[in-house]
């Protein structure tokens, strides 16, 4: 090669990365509205009421209203009993999934081998109830094991596997009720980093994201019969977050983050009823959104909050609804928050989660920072009556109280020493039940409470 090609080759690969560099600083560029950042510093919190809820401690992806909050008696224990050690601990094996809990019953995914194991145990004791397994040949240089997290109602555990495996059981026994496989023509392929949206369980039917070309779709989660598809879906890749249930006017919602836009669904017919871009570098929307209401002297709306890693950012949306007509409206797509895997939580008129390596105290009606702390690296988080129990990428487990002046830090226990969590990531949100911590790596899981002996396994030094 000439040096003059050389030279035109070398000016040309500069000038194609300096043009996508600058289309994905704009595409993620902050925007905010006065008019409607005016109308949400004015806004009323008309109701604090949690979407639909499923019987249990703990029985769902981020709790019983999957929102992230514990609930109020369990919570005031866990903060007058902050756990000091562990009680017991389990070799679950590999993954991400977030165990669930109802009354003396746990149930756990992992992976071990080539086998995708969901663990039935003792809350009490963690000694094993029953087991099912079932084969996964998914790969992944960030683990192997299961992302999904299963969910309890009316007698079922619903699982979804790394490879898009999605199987209903017995709760009680574990004997197999149906089992459909994505690849068998609902997803073309599975995601990069595994299949990771939790399944939701609502009037009777379970609904999963497999993505392109199937897009949501709902089951019969007595029988595994389809029931619908949401066709407006259907060229979406599924990303990695979670649907909701959220109560909107006329009617409840399931609200869905795919790979390319955040979405209204009618949980009866599946029919899209708003919906709008939020496209993310590699695909990449994992936190599951948040929804809340309000009213201003324009009426009655819902707010929904997106927020995304590779620096994508936060955004916060304006739903609402006249004469028959869902109309929606950007407040504010701010950068103050990218959460990278961990779902934030709404405590009040403020947002606490993570911006990359960050925890942050976001003013969510203004989309501005009010503070920012190190520390916790990519943690996660869920709420406990004005305290947050956030748990560090390195098992650092801490109470900290929910406090919009500054983080602080009440409480703290040092888990998965000497040596660190399994893979050195610790991913997977702290799970409340009544008398402690569920607390997972790559490879144990921990039932941590309170008077535990200083020595016992696991616990801080």
């Amino acid at each position: 090669m000439t040096r003059s090609r050389f030279f035109i080759l070398a000016g040309s690969v500069l000038a194609l990365a300096l043009g996508v560099f600058a289309w994905q600083q704009a595409r993620n560029r902050e925007v905010f509205s006065a008019e409607l950042v005016d109308e949400a510093q004015e806004s009323r919190e008309v109701s604090t009421t949690r979407n639909q809820e499923l019987a249990g401690d703990w029985p769902q992806w981020r709790g019983p209203a999957r929102d992230g909050q514990v609930a109020s008696s369990v919570a005031k224990a866990l903060i007058a009993d902050w756990p000091n050690g562990v009680a017991w601990e389990f070799a679950i094996g590999e993954g991400y999934s977030s165990p669930i809990v109802s009354d003396d019953r746990i149930w756990a995914m992992g992976r071990r081998d080539d086998l995708e194991i969901l663990s039935c145990l003792n809350r009490a004791s963690g000694a094993v109830v029953w087991e099912q397994s079932w084969p996964c040949t998914f790969k992944n240089d960030f683990g192997n094991g299961p992302r999904a997290t299963p969910v309890l109602a009316n007698g079922h555990v619903t699982t979804l596997g790394a490879q898009g495996d999605l199987r209903v059981v017995n709760a009680a026994t574990g004997a197999p009720v149906w089992n459909i496989a994505f690849k068998e023509g609902l997803g073309h392929k599975t995601p990069q980093w595994g299949v990771s949206g939790s399944p939701l369980v609502i009037d009777g039917l379970v609904v999963a994201q497999p993505g392109a070309p199937a897009g949501l779709v709902a089951w019969e989660l007595a029988s595994g019969k389809e029931i619908w598809r949401t066709a407006e879906l259907a060229n979406d890749p599924s990303g990695y977050s979670s649907p909701i249930v959220a109560h909107f006017p006329g009617g409840t919602q399931i609200v869905a983050l795919s790979a390319k836009r955040l979405a209204g669904i009618n949980p009866a017919t599946g029919a899209m009823l708003w919906d709008i871009p939020w496209e993310t570098d590699f695909e990449v929307n994992a936190a599951t959104p948040l929804v809340w209401s309000a009213s201003s002297d324009n009426g009655e709306f819902r707010y929904v909050f997106v927020s995304s890693g590779y620096g994508k950012g936060c955004a916060l949306f304006r739903v609402n609804c006249a004469n028959g007509s869902w109309n929606v409206q950007q407040v504010y797509h701010a950068r103050a928050m990218r959460s990278h895997f961990g779902t934030p939580v709404r405590l009040g008129d403020h947002i606490y989660g993570f911006d990359e390596q960050m925890l942050v105290c976001l003013d969510w009606r203004t989309g501005k920072a009010v503070w920012k702390q190190r520390g916790y690296g990519k943690g996660t988080l869920i709420a406990l009556e004005g305290h947050l129990a956030v748990l560090g990428d390195h098992g650092l487990l801490a109470l900290i109280k929910a406090n919009p002046e500054k983080c602080e830090e009440v409480q703290r226990l040092e888990l998965f020493t000497p040596n660190g969590p399994a893979n050195g990531r610790c991913w997977t949100a702290p799970v409340a039940s009544r008398d402690g911590l569920l607390v997972r790596d790559e490879a144990r899981m921990f039932m941590v409470k309170k008077n535990m002996p200083a020595n016992t396994p696991g616990a801080g030094q």
